[in-house]
């Protein structure tokens, strides 16, 4: 279990300074937590009377990197897949595609979503995810290592 949260704390951790150095790069909405924290504020402020907070998004995004570790888990644990740089890229793709799909669909069936140029976003999206999944499959196979002690595979 020590793996998967460490693979998801660093994993997302990283893919969201990438994000941020991309916006401010970009000079554009790049940043997933505070498009998360708007998305939900202006989906729920007006039936709850929410005042804005930032908490909702990072938990969630946290939250959902967390998910993807979990499968991640998965694949290391069933298949011939190994937690590393190819076998993070190799899991990174599907998940920056996934994480492409649901942006677009998101921000596409909100009724008031953050403005932001969308190409850009879901290109800088994609690389994001493939940090993300090799940044969790080497804290993965490191935390594993660390705990197989005399295993010193990198």
């Amino acid at each position: 279990m020590l793996r998967i949260i460490l693979s998801s704390i660093i994993g997302t951790s990283l893919m969201t300074i990438y994000s941020y150095w991309e916006a401010e790069r970009q000079r554009e909405q790049f940043e997933e937590p505070m498009m998360l924290n708007k998305l939900i504020h202006r989906a729920t402020s007006k039936t709850f009377m929410l005042k804005p907070s930032i908490l909702p998004g990072w938990i969630l995004h946290y939250s959902i990197g967390g998910l993807f570790n979990i499968v991640y888990d998965q694949f290391w644990k069933y298949s011939s897949l190994q937690p590393g740089v190819p076998g993070g890229f190799l899991l990174g793709v599907p998940s920056g595609l996934l994480g492409m799909a649901a942006w677009a669909s998101v921000l596409h069936l909100h009724p008031d979503p953050p403005k932001t140029h969308l190409a850009n976003h879901l290109k800088q999206l994609f690389t994001a995810h493939l940090i993300f999944g090799i940044t969790s499959a080497l804290t993965y196979r490191l935390v594993h290592n660390i705990n197989r002690p005399g295993t010193y595979e990198v």
